[in-house]
């Protein structure tokens, strides 16, 4: 997911050239993105996810933590 102000750049971007749009899954490079995880949660199951692990090619890996044990949703900001 791009951040706030990428994804205001890569709308600015289609606006003024609207014949090489780019689309929500277009990434330029070096641009910081976000990483969000949903984990499992049935309910009924005590387990549950404490960390995600992540490996984006040619970008390297990271490992997705929860600062809220109660909840199932992980973040990173690259």
């Amino acid at each position: 997911m791009h951040t706030e102000e990428w994804e205001l750049n890569r709308l600015r971007w289609n606006d003024v050239k609207p014949k090489e749009l780019r689309s929500p899954s277009t990434f330029w490079a070096g641009e910081h993105f976000v990483l969000n995880a949903r984990t499992t949660d049935n309910g009924i199951s005590t387990t549950k996810a404490i960390k995600v692990e992540v490996a984006a090619e040619r970008i390297g890996s990271t490992t997705l933590a929860s600062t809220d044990k109660k909840k199932v949703r992980l973040s990173y900001r690259h």
